[in-house]
């Protein structure tokens, strides 16, 4: 993801135009008063103009010298907005009647896809044919169901990852590390866990790839799940 904001990059071509030695002196004389203009107009410091104008220093260490100043980045709202972009195109590109939750983790340049797996208490009534007065006894926490939850749901998504997933190189698949309750539904559930990294979703051709593969595996483990809950 380009991190550099629009003034960011304009400094950029413009180092790039400094450093061409096939440049006339009257090109360079060109940039360079555009570049004291930039300076008096406060659009950029002087210690960027220094390094800007700088024969010494290469394109690559002045972007790394820009990148470490706010004032040609990106704010964070900026790039979670083009974060939440790449999100939604794969979501919308996705076949499956799961209900996927995700988020946009700028620190760590991800793309979350959450699928959870969820014991309910129609799930509980149905599966261990109890009435709805003895449900409480059984969701409670540290309860009967609460092991039983850890135990089942934490041993069928661990035996289908291991042996019906297929290593992908778009997308990390892992199980959450902790089962926990919903309280709203008295529920307990776990999470199946997607990871995008940004660099992969940047390429709008690897849309339809993860897509189909988040929704090819989501299927086939909910299946496996559920064919055993039932």
């Amino acid at each position: 993801m380009q991190k550099l904001n629009q003034l960011g990059l304009e400094l950029i071509s413009m180092k790039q135009e400094l450093l061409n030695v096939n440049h006339s002196e009257v090109v360079r004389k060109a940039l360079l008063f555009h570049v004291e203009n930039m300076t008096e107009n406060k659009l950029i410091e002087v210690d960027t103009q220094v390094e800007l104008t700088n024969k010494d220093m290469l394109l690559d260490d002045f972007k790394t010298y820009l990148m470490a100043k706010p004032s040609y980045m990106k704010t964070l709202e900026e790039l979670r907005g083009e974060y939440d972009a790449l999100r939604e195109s794969i979501l919308e590109k996705m076949k499956t009647d799961i209900d996927f939750t995700s988020h946009s983790d700028v620190e760590r340049e991800n793309l979350t896809f959450i699928q959870t797996f969820e014991l309910d208490v129609e799930w509980v009534k149905e599966y261990f044919g109890v009435s709805d007065v003895e449900v409480p006894k059984l969701v409670k926490e540290n309860g009967f169901i609460a092991k039983f939850a850890v135990l089942r749901l934490n041993k069928l998504t661990s035996e289908f990852l291991k042996s019906s997933v297929e290593k992908h190189d778009l997308v990390e698949v892992k199980r959450g590390e902790h089962l926990y309750n919903n309280i709203e539904t008295s529920s307990y559930c776990l999470d199946l866990i997607y990871t995008v990294k940004v660099e992969h979703a940047e390429n709008e051709l690897n849309h339809e790839l993860i897509a189909s593969y988040m929704s090819d595996t989501s299927n086939a483990i909910n299946q496996y799940v559920v064919s055993h809950l039932t």
